[in-house]
């Protein structure tokens, strides 16, 4: 049960018509029920009326729904609506095959392999553009003395 509304609520965040908000959390309500209540049968029959009629069996006072339900069948037809849209269009879809999704996981676990090696290098480099800059600067800055310099000539004995 909870599978299928997990399949429900992936659903409608695939499709975002309108009022989906309101779906998705009238069926994470669903679903937090369905997981508490160990009773399918009786969370299925209570779903179902309320969803056909709009209202809960007054007499169950231990009802999964203690909420307002005057909107529910409005909802409720929007929800089918949309259920069998959707799997009128799975029935319609080709098939793919695994092999592209292995390929592509192969490809980015290769990617994040070849990118981890290249962190080091990366900052190897970092670090030598880093050091030619600080002597590029200490040229310039010495560039009067260098100049000055430059004709001394130094005789070897």
């Amino acid at each position: 049960m909870v599978d299928h509304i997990d399949l429900m609520i992936e659903n409608e965040k695939m499709h975002k018509k309108q009022g989906w908000i309101s779906r998705i959390k009238t069926l994470q309500a669903f679903r937090k029920r369905a997981l508490i209540h160990n009773d399918v049968e009786t969370f299925h029959r209570e779903a179902h009326t309320i969803g056909v009629y709009g209202k809960r069996n007054k007499r169950d006072k231990k009802s999964v729904f203690q909420h307002d339900t005057s909107l529910v069948p409005t909802f409720w037809n929007m929800g089918m609506k949309g259920f069998r849209n959707f799997f009128k269009t799975l029935g319609t879809m080709s098939t793919k095959s695994l092999q592209i999704i292995r390929y592509v996981l192969y490809e980015r676990n290769r990617l994040e392999v070849t990118i981890k090696n290249l962190e080091p290098k990366v900052d190897v480099g970092l670090s030598k553009v880093s050091q030619l800059k600080a002597e590029m600067k200490l040229f310039a800055d010495h560039k009067a003395d260098i100049a000055d310099s430059k004709d001394i000539e130094y005789t070897v004995s």
